[in-house]
């Protein structure tokens, strides 16, 4: 054979070496890995374990403290009783035992004949530490439901407080005075009194049309000019009626005329504009015409209100003005 046929087979057997190499490789970094990560998987054991070690050395070690100072300290006995261990344990660790839960601790150390007595051992031990974290859990576990209870006790005062006032506040609704007798009537009746006296200048007109009306309308002039008489007369009036409103010694329905008659009177400003506009046009006719319309009908609206107030009921019905006074009356607000 040639040199080129000789050379084929030993470039396969490189080749073939060159991947047997590559996959030894392979392996050993695999098995390297692999120790690399049992390795520190021990030394991670290693660590728990220490760490396990120095945490039971750490819980012995409170145990033993503990037990020490429940023994009384450097100067204390071999051993406690029921009584002092119930008194240190409240001093030391702030749990306050009942004679039951000291008894049940003294058994679960294998102390349980009456009289006896823990040792360090007893106290130190892990029977003595669950059997106190189990009490502990417990006494602060009924201490929450104390505090939950206690706590929705005083809500339902606090809730029962408010339902009294609201009863106390319907109750002072209730001792409102109510009387509706002759008097009271006629008082509220005489509230309007003042209303047709403040808008007498609106009558004159109609005294000019039918002189016998001013037969009738005499009195309420005369108040009229009384009250023109006297500074800020009306305005003193109103004040009074206001006051005497909010009053609830004065009878409600008294009260309530005596609201509405502000009412109606304050409403007697949007007649003036319109009469002054009126006359600012240089129309006297329908000056007259305005002051006559308004004048008849605030008779109107006082015939009616004296009318129920004779039947002892309240005259509600005139819009917006009613419903206002009302409020007023009622809560001292305007809506």
């Amino acid at each position: 054979r040639g040199p080129s046929a000789r050379r084929g087979p030993r470039r396969r057997l490189r080749g073939s070496a060159v991947a047997v190499k590559a996959v030894e490789e392979d392996v050993l970094a695999e098995a390297k890995a692999a120790a690399e990560a049992a390795k520190l998987e021990l030394e991670a054991a290693k660590l728990r374990a220490e760490a396990e070690k120095l945490e039971r050395a750490s819980v012995q070690e409170r145990r033993a403290a503990r037990a020490k100072i429940l023994l009384g300290g450097e100067d204390g006995g071999v051993s406690v009783g029921l009584e002092d261990l119930k008194a240190r344990l409240k001093d030391s660790e702030g749990v306050q035992l009942t004679d039951e839960q000291a008894t049940t601790l003294m058994t679960a150390c294998g102390r349980n004949k009456e009289g006896g007595a823990l040792f360090f051992d007893d106290l130190a031990g892990e029977a003595f530490d669950a059997e106190l974290r189990r009490i502990a859990e417990a006494g602060r576990a009924a201490r929450q439901e104390e505090q939950a209870a206690q706590a929705k006790e005083a809500a339902a005062r606090t809730a029962g407080q408010r339902e009294g006032g609201g009863s106390q506040d319907v109750a002072v609704d209730a001792e409102e005075n109510d009387d509706r007798g002759i008097s009271t009537r006629l008082a509220a009746c005489l509230a309007y009194f003042f209303v047709l006296a403040d808008a007498f200048r609106y009558a004159a007109p109609l005294a000019q049309l039918f002189p016998p009306i001013t037969v009738l309308l005499a009195p309420v002039g005369l108040f009229a000019i009384a009250l023109q008489a006297i500074p800020f007369g009306s305005l003193l009036v109103l004040v009074l009626f206001i006051v005497l409103a909010q009053n609830k010694d004065v009878p409600r329905l008294v009260r309530f005329n005596l609201e509405q008659a502000v009412l109606l009177d304050c409403a007697l400003i949007l007649p003036n504009i319109i009469v002054a506009l009126t006359m600012a046009s240089g129309g006297a006719e329908a000056v007259d015409v305005s002051a006559s319309v308004t004048f008849l009908t605030l008779c109107a609206l006082v015939a009616y209100c004296v009318s129920k107030n004779i039947n002892g009921e309240e005259p509600d019905g005139i819009p917006v003005i009613s419903d206002t006074a009302k409020n007023v009356v009622d809560r001292s607000s305007f809506f």
